[in-house]
């Protein structure tokens, strides 16, 4: 077969299918696999081939259920767990452990070992089950790095993917012409390591980012990034936007000129500093967004869904921007985008489809 023909069928391919499958084929194969322009962009669409959640060492965790934690905060830690995989195990307390812990003053009641799920398959040329090989996403990214030759400048990691400071290593040393990245987190990052990965991406412009971690912000890791990336002009955030995540994106990103908080909870006042803070700012988008404001107090916040078309942040945007989208009481999807969330002021259901689409072009994926 023709090679520039076989470039245009492995540029159809998922990235695993090409490294792991196709490449290895026949020279000829192996050859074409090479190619550049099939690594412009990597986009980890099939999750069925990778083992996205990439855990640290060791896999043992143990979670102390303690007196005087309410049974909310331990439905949520248990929920939590166990929508990443964690299964139960109870476990009498090891003779060599130190009280300590979650509540102040609370007296250790129980133990529970907590063993991670293990995904991995073996790595056979023949499945008799029938299903697809899994490969760990560092064995990916290492390849990844071996195919491309700095290639690529866009690089999509799937919304689920758990990607760890020794990951984004890996592609920020091998792949330094990225020009659009989109980086799920899900566990609390390095800020040094951060900083060294980011700062080599000195071409980088578009940032799809979100934040997935409980009882964390996306704070610390956005100032680090936004830091040592100046050049960033397009940010979507899917994480919720409150008066100090504003001050870091005026402080450190002005010149920025599009953003989407698209499926997430924002403070109005927020919002409204953004809007006139950024001078170059021409599309905004709130599409399906969530509206906190203070109620009675600071600490007290009520929530709407959907606005006005009088409201003053309807008004302020539509005046000043040249892309202002918002959701009005009336939608449909901002109800089944925030039916059932653990708490309807933050969280969304937020998943894949929310992480690849957008109203503004620039984010779609």
């Amino acid at each position: 077969m023709d090679k520039d023909m076989l470039v245009n069928i492995f540029k159809k391919l998922d990235v695993v299918d090409v490294i792991m499958g196709a490449s290895r084929v026949c020279i000829t194969w192996f050859l074409a696999s090479h190619n550049k322009t099939i690594w412009n962009t990597i986009k980890f669409n099939d999750t069925d081939s990778i083992v996205v959640d990439n855990t640290k060492q060791p896999t043992r965790v143990g979670l102390l259920v303690l007196e005087g934690a309410s049974a909310p905060i331990q439905s949520r830690v248990r929920f939590a767990l166990a929508t990443r995989g964690f299964t139960w195990a109870a476990s009498r307390l090891p003779d060599h452990f130190a009280p300590g812990g979650l509540v102040d003053h609370a007296k250790v009641v129980g133990y529970w070992i907590i063993k991670k799920k293990d995904n991995t398959k073996p790595h056979l040329q023949d499945n008799n089950n029938g299903e697809k090989h899994r490969y760990q996403l560092r064995e990916i990214l290492i390849e990844i790095n071996k195919f491309s030759r700095a290639a690529p400048v866009e690089f999509f990691f799937n919304v689920n993917s758990n990607v760890l400071e020794e990951d984004l290593a890996i592609i920020s040393n091998g792949l330094p012409n990225i020009r659009k990245l989109a980086l799920p987190i899900q566990e609390t990052q390095n800020l040094n390591s951060l900083a060294s990965s980011f700062s080599k991406w000195k071409n980088l412009k578009t940032l799809i980012i979100a934040k997935f971690a409980n009882n964390d912000d996306l704070n610390h890791e956005f100032k680090t990034i936004a830091e040592n990336c100046r050049n960033l002009t397009t940010i979507k955030l899917a994480y919720r936007l409150d008066h100090k995540l504003a001050n870091i994106i005026l402080g450190k990103l002005p010149n920025l000129e599009r953003l989407s908080l698209r499926c997430t909870s924002v403070s109005i006042k927020a919002v409204k500093l953004l809007i006139i803070g950024l001078q170059n700012l021409k599309s905004l988008n709130l599409s399906h967004c969530l509206f906190t404001k203070p109620y009675f107090s600071i600490d007290v916040k009520s929530a709407i869904i959907g606005m006005s078309r009088t409201d003053e942040l309807v008004q302020l945007g539509t005046q000043k921007l040249e892309n202002f989208k918002v959701c009005f009481w009336d939608c449909t999807i901002c109800l089944d985008v925030w039916k059932g969330s653990s708490d309807p002021r933050y969280y969304s259901n937020y998943e894949y489809k929310q992480w690849e689409t957008d109203e503004i072009e620039e984010f779609e994926f």
